[in-house]
């Protein structure tokens, strides 16, 4: 509108390192300025960053019989530009010693890349056991982050049956 103005949102986006130049051309219907030039210049420089994400964040094991074990595993990935690092991992303030996990850091996970946690859960007692692992990481958005791991030992065994028939026919039986 006459007398008016209107912000113009202009973005960068750089595909690799160094400096672009350019030059944006604006045209109008103003007589005097048809065209208006606008420089542009930016400079980008890649910071190769670790970025952690776990798959799953909580591993629930359910029931297990004391003195025998279960192992659930997450995926550690490395959804960053950098080697991930892990250089510890740790139970958190109250979690059950009945856990434990393999492989043991120094973990180092390269781009792209994922590792295998595996955490294994051996009750020695009946009942709940909940907590977490902590690992700390090169992340820098994320320097540590925490693994919920839940389960519960019994002493009773499931009972386990399986019926191939529904009804038995015993068919013409003397008295």
């Amino acid at each position: 509108a006459p007398g008016g103005s209107q912000a113009l949102m202009v973005t960068y986006t750089p595909v690799d390192d160094g400096t672009d130049v350019g030059c944006l051309s604006l045209d109008s219907d103003d007589p005097d300025a048809p065209e208006v030039l606008l420089d542009v210049i930016g400079t980008s420089t890649s910071d190769p960053q670790s970025d952690i994400t776990l798959d799953p964040g909580a591993l629930d094991f359910g029931t297990v019989l004391i003195r025998t074990s279960l192992s659930r595993t997450a995926e550690i990935r490395n959804d960053g530009s950098a080697d991930l690092i892990i250089w510890n991992i740790s139970y958190c303030v109250d979690t059950s010693r009945e856990y434990s996990w393999r492989p043991s850091p120094l973990l180092v996970i390269p781009p792209r890349s994922s590792e295998t946690l595996t955490v294994t859960y051996a009750p020695e007692d009946v009942g709940s056991d909940t907590g977490c692992l902590l690992l700390d990481t090169n992340d820098p958005d994320q320097p540590t982050v925490a693994l919920d791991i839940t389960g519960a030992g019994t002493d009773v065994r499931e009972a386990d049956i399986d019926l191939d028939t529904a009804a038995l026919d015993f068919g013409t039986v003397g008295v």
